[in-house]
């Protein structure tokens, strides 16, 4: 039977391919012939080439009606994609699809808690960069990125309808529409947060200019400057006091798009920002993700693109990840001039246009009658040969629009459109009929559900629209594929804070050495002598003791290690299986059936940590005595399972934080015992010395055995995180029952075992970077003490002295926020590292 491996890493962006050799029994590389070798396979959004790449292995690797095994490594999400391909009725049974034992976590499932730790990490990422104009950006950005707004840009050429198309995806006429390009800015649009408020900002003449509009009544205006503009922006809402948000926030936006008064508008900035209701019919206006709408300025020409996509960069410095729609006409599809539209797109860092939909807008007067519309012509033309990633799309923006506002246009011009098609929307009876979203291009079994989920929609005309299939894809890319770049941004920004620190450090342990030669140049050379032997004996008595620290700490990592057996496990487990038939009057050889039954049922309704509201229904009624003995004893049995992993659960927080006490205790005991034996040895160097006077000597030496002890107050707090073992060992000891409603408890000690381990290793880690940093701020402390004395006598050197103790520190206080980061950014990666599952591999169990 042929065996396949899929390995996809939507994190890196990464798929790989192996095939299953039975001689050797090992997985090894695909044929480099195959077509799996080709880009597209390697680094495309899985879901949109898994279609392609099953076809490649179906035909590469069918052997007559052997049935194929196609192993996933990757996220459920991606599996779920390759599932349903696999299943599709032209491979007649002969794809196998299963789940590896590895695997990865789905981005929308961990993303929460990347926010979280950057929430953490603020003031660190602050502290590391405030200095540095290399990452700034990337700090304005990740900021953004790092919150939940989905930056959707629409783009295309003048007169696609890109500005209906935003309107239709508000569900609103806001934007003013027409044949012609009207001013080259670039509208930021949001949700409001509210069906009455709205409001519009700008910058004019270097001001901030805000109107905000309330349910009623005029916008108020937050200057008083009379300004020509401002009076034609108060003459335009004359007489729209009762009229809609909409309405008044039109009037406005046609006034500061008005090509007729351009040199009006030189002094008006590129970017207007819109916070607008949007409509909450169709699933845009539902959405629970926060979308911000950036429409471009058209052009049709290489002059004018540059600047507009100046604009819009300017517009979207402090975000990425943004969503790119290109709009154009069917008959522009193949227009030379899109090619450097399509090429600045592909190279905007800032939109992902590995999921660029292209929207073939009025597509409603195109020829796309079967006998005319090819799809493969389609997809060789200029646009989509250049952007197509995620589909293209047919869409009537006008009619999806007035499928939203019930037909209610602001002007006549798109009503009148609106009425005349309405019948050929709505009407399957009609002769010409239009249901554009049968058009699109995308891949099969994306387009299979398109077809099933657009026929269910109950607005006919909305769905016909193409529009609803649309605001679906986006909706995708928002709730599925954009958390990965997220996480992916949020890694490579904190790469860059953590090698900035690491430059700086290495930029400050140059300045304090070539202070310290300064220092020893000018010291006396019996003194210089006496710092270099002090200064080489704490190096070395430092790197010893840091290398001694792990293995002496060895004896105490295993008394913190309190196991817990299986035979243990189900001592308690029949000790506690006791307790609930007591309770519940169970009995096997004179059961009370009623009785037992109502006992139980109060006993569920106590649960808290689990849900097993649908444990009643599994205590049926019946006259069967056995059978309703089986159901009953079922029950006990998931009482029980609670009891048990509840109290595995404290047992295991519990012993961490014993560990935590006890691994802290035997540590600082250590570097306790370190500090003296370091302050012995420079005592007998200073004492043994003859570069300082006998009274010297002494002074100095009965300074250093009276030295402040190391202090490790600070750290202690921040090693052990409570929260976090908590929440990890919730996850971990969600352990499924077996079909008698038992736990695994071979599965369940095992898993304590193991990680209470690695959370004991974990603890040891933390405290052992923590407190040898700790004992480094002492020593450093230490030697500046040493310093000073040796060369109190001397103002200039006394100063050199002063300069390398604030270098020592701001060393050691960057090494400690690099520690930090470090920490954080280890956990981000476990969030995105490959898992195994607690099952065996299926093609070992074969």
């Amino acid at each position: 039977m042929p065996r396949i491996k899929i390995i996809s890493n939507p994190y890196e962006n990464v798929i790989t391919y192996r095939k299953y050799n039975t001689n050797s029994a090992s997985w090894e590389s695909i044929d480099a012939n195959s077509d799996l070798w080709k880009e597209k396979y390697k680094s495309s959004v899985f879901p949109f080439v898994v279609k392609n790449i099953v076809d490649v292995i179906f035909n590469e690797f069918r052997s007559g009606n052997e049935q194929i095994t196609i192993l996933f490594e990757g996220t459920d999400d991606e599996f779920k994609e390759l599932e349903s391909v696999c299943h599709d009725e032209e491979y007649n049974g002969l794809l196998r699809p299963v789940t590896s034992v590895r695997y990865l976590r789905n981005a929308r499932d961990i993303l929460p808690d990347v926010k979280a730790i950057f929430d953490q990490m603020q003031p660190l990422i602050s502290e590391s960069v405030k200095d540095s104009e290399k990452v700034e950006r990337e700090k304005r950005q990740f900021a953004d990125v790092s919150k939940e707004a989905i930056p959707i840009c629409v783009m295309g050429n003048y007169s696609s309808g890109k500005s209906t198309f935003i309107n239709a995806l508000i569900g609103y006429e806001i934007l003013p529409s027409g044949d012609e390009s009207l001013t080259a800015k670039i509208h930021k649009i949001e949700w409001s947060g509210y069906d009455d408020r709205a409001s519009v900002g700008f910058e004019y003449k270097g001001k901030s200019i805000k109107l905000t509009f309330e349910e009623e009544g005029l916008p108020t205006l937050n200057t008083e400057d009379e300004e020509v503009l401002f009076e034609k922006i108060q003459q335009s809402l004359v007489g729209t006091e009762k009229e809609s948000i909409i309405i008044r926030v039109s009037k406005v936006l046609e006034v500061l798009n008005d090509g007729d008064h351009a040199e009006l508008l030189d002094d008006l900035s590129d970017i207007i920002e819109i916070k607008i209701p949007f409509n909450r019919k169709g699933v845009f206006g539902q959405s629970k993700n926060k979308f911000v709408i950036f429409d471009t300025p058209g052009s049709n020409s290489a002059t004018n693109y540059e600047k507009h996509f100046e604009v819009l960069r300017k517009a979207m410095e402090d975000l990425s990840n943004g969503l790119p729609i290109y709009i154009s006409e069917y008959k522009s599809l193949d227009t030379k001039d899109n090619q450097s539209l399509c090429d600045k797109i592909n190279s905007m860092r800032e939109m992902d246009s590995r999921f660029t939909l292209i929207v073939v807008n009025k597509a409603d007067d195109a020829n796309l009658e079967k006998s005319q519309f090819a799809p493969e012509i389609i997809l060789n033309q200029s646009v989509p040969r250049n952007l197509y990633a995620g589909g293209v799309y047919f869409v009537s923006s006008i009619m999806g629009l007035g499928s939203k506002n019930g037909g209610e246009f602001i002007g006549n011009h798109l009503k009148r459109i609106y009425k005349k098609s309405y019948e050929e929307f709505s009407d399957p009876e009609d002769d010409f009929y239009q249901q554009l979203y049968i058009h699109d291009i995308m891949p099969d079994q994306i387009k299979k559900k398109s077809l099933e989920e657009s026929e269910k929609q109950q607005n006919i005309i909305y769905a016909n629209s193409g529009l609803y299939w649309i605001e679906e894809q986006i909706e995708q890319f928002a709730g599925i594929y954009s958390p990965y770049n997220k996480c992916h941004q949020s890694m490579l920004f904190l790469n860059k804070v953590i090698t900035i620190t690491s430059e700086e450090i290495t930029h400050t342990k140059a300045i304090c050495e070539e202070r310290k030669k300064d220092m020893e140049n000018q010291l006396e050379r019996d003194k210089a002598a006496l710092l270099g032997e002090l200064t080489e004996k704490e190096t070395e008595l430092h790197t010893k003791f840091c290398n001694e620290y792990y293995p002496d700490m060895k004896a105490s990592r295993d008394e913190a290690e309190k196991r817990i057996s299986k035979d243990k496990l189900a001592e308690r487990e029949a000790e506690l299986t006791k307790i609930r038939k007591s309770q519940t009057t169970f009995d096997e050889q004179n059961i009370n059936v009623e009785a037992s039954k109502k006992a139980v049922k109060e006993e569920v309704k106590k649960l808290t940590k689990a849900d097993f509201s649908t444990l009643i229904g599994n205590i049926k009624e019946s006259r069967d005595k056995t059978k309703e003995l089986k159901e009953t004893q079922k029950s006990i049995n998931i009482l029980v399972a609670d009891d048990l992993l509840s109290e595995v659960k404290s047992d295991f927080n519990k012993n961490i934080g014993t560990a935590q006490l006890l691994l802290n205790k035997s540590s600082v005991n250590y570097w306790n015992n370190k500090s003296n034996e370091m302050k012995l040895s420079l005592a007998a160097l200073v004492t043994g010395s003859t570069a300082l006077s006998d009274e010297k000597r002494e002074e100095l030496a009965e300074i250093i055995m009276s030295f402040d002890p190391v202090s490790f107050e600070k750290q202690i707090d921040e090693i052990f995180i409570k929260t976090e073992f908590e929440r990890h060992a919730i996850s971990l000891f969600g352990i499924k029952l077996f079909d008698n409603n038992k736990l695994n408890l071979g599965k369940l000690s095992r898993t304590y075992n193991s990680e209470l381990n690695e959370g004991i290793e974990n603890i040891s880690r933390r405290l052992q970077n923590s407190h040898e940093l700790s004992f480094k701020f002492w020593t450093d402390n230490l030697m500046k003490v040493i310093r000073e004395n040796i060369t109190e006598y001397n103002p200039g050197l006394n100063k050199i002295v002063r300069y390398i103790a604030e270098d020592e520190k701001r060393i050691n206080d960057l090494t400690e926020r690099q520690l930090r980061l470090t920490q954080y950014t280890h956990e981000i990666e476990d969030m995105m590292s490959w898992k195994e599952r607690e099952k065996k591999d299926p093609e070992i169990e074969e």
